[in-house]
């Protein structure tokens, strides 16, 4: 169990983990943003050794639940997915930039959404507070696809894992992460 304090400075965070060690054994860690983000690379790195490649994309995901994002590739770094974590969300953007080459893949993606039962929200009637949908908007001159998963990371680690293996074509066990 993980306590944030300290309000919205992403970066300047403290943190104060709860866990059980052993039988009855309680642990308090205090841990700064910079200090966390080691604990949990130090994490992911022993968790991505022992798991499959599409078991820890999920976990990940989990795992990083109060980190500010999480970023995935295989070994591209033009082909990746990038999650917002911050304010306990579960956001996928997928940002179509110059600098970048997802436009290219924008309606594969968008099909993979559509086969998973995420549409845009303009088909609901009101915003839905548990079920996965997408908007689309612009900053700047970029259109970006935002795939707000809420609490559904089995679908969202789906997601991903399609997006490398069948649209970017690479495999999961080249897959590197970013947290921050």
């Amino acid at each position: 169990m993980v306590f944030i304090f300290f309000g919205k400075d992403y970066f300047g965070r403290s943190y104060l983990e709860i866990s059980w060690k052993g039988w009855g054994k309680l642990q308090l860690s205090w841990y700064s943003y910079a200090d966390y983000l080691v604990f949990k690379q130090k994490t992911l790195s022993a968790a991505q050794d022992k798991m499959k490649p599409s078991e820890f994309i999920e976990f990940a995901l989990r795992e990083c639940g109060s980190c500010n994002f999480l970023i995935f590739d295989c070994g591209d770094k033009n082909k990746f997915v990038q999650f917002w974590l911050g304010d306990g969300k579960l956001i996928l953007d997928w940002p179509i930039m110059k600098t970048n080459k997802l436009e290219k893949y924008t309606y594969a993606m968008l099909g993979v959404l559509n086969e998973l039962g995420i549409h845009e929200l303009s088909s609901f009637p009101k915003k839905p507070k548990i079920v996965s949908h997408y908007t689309v908007g612009q900053t700047g001159n970029n259109k970006i696809y935002q795939i707000d998963f809420k609490k559904n990371y089995d679908q969202a680690a789906t997601l991903v894992k399609t997006l490398f293996i069948q649209i970017f074509r690479q495999k999961l066990i080249q897959l590197r992460y970013q947290i921050g």
